[in-house]
């Protein structure tokens, strides 16, 4: 069930709103999914960032997975093609696997807003992180059931949980046995 975000009122008219995306990064073999530790919230979470005006929403997914890790990684495109390759003014780009309806908290000079999150399912090319430790606090490989023991946003959380569930049900439908 969908619910509508709603308006939120704000004290100079309506709560201003970013467009920020996020990749929700699994290594090769499906087992782990990579976590940054954000250092102004303070948690785990997953690589992202705001989308820089003119950039598509799953290219800024992919560029903030490798400006945070050094990781770089491909969308898992989930979408039909619609062949437009041929039409010169209209492209398709990958949907996102979630949009998020997020409310920052105001911190120092910055105000309370609201975050649309494009949340895209991504896999790693490579696996050697490199962190950007001017960008966060840490980088590491998680795996799934590793996920419920860390301090990390309910959101990541069950994210994490529904691609357990997913990934196992789908390795077990191709005769692997998943993690």
């Amino acid at each position: 069930m969908v619910t509508g975000a709603k308006k939120i009122e704000y004290s100079s008219g309506v709560m201003p709103l970013e467009l920020v995306a996020t990749g929700c990064v699994l290594s090769s073999d499906r087992k782990k999914v990579l976590l940054v530790f954000h250092k102004k919230l303070q948690k785990w979470t997953f690589p992202g960032g705001h989308i820089e005006p003119g950039e598509a929403p799953h290219a800024a997914a992919i560029r903030e997975v490798f400006e945070e890790t050094g990781i770089t990684a491909e969308v898992l495109d989930h979408s039909p093609d619609l062949n437009l390759n041929v039409v010169t003014d209209e492209i398709q780009i990958p949907p996102p696997s979630f949009v998020l309806h997020e409310i920052i908290p105001a911190r120092g000079s910055c105000c309370q807003h609201i975050h649309y999150d494009f949340v895209y399912f991504m896999l790693a090319m490579n696996e050697d992180v490199s962190p950007d430790f001017g960008e966060v606090e840490g980088v590491q490989w998680v795996p799934f059931t590793g996920v419920e023991s860390l301090v990390i946003f309910p959101a990541t959380k069950a994210i994490c949980r529904f691609l357990h569930k997913t990934i196992g049900a789908s390795m077990q439908n191709m005769g692997l046995s998943p993690e």
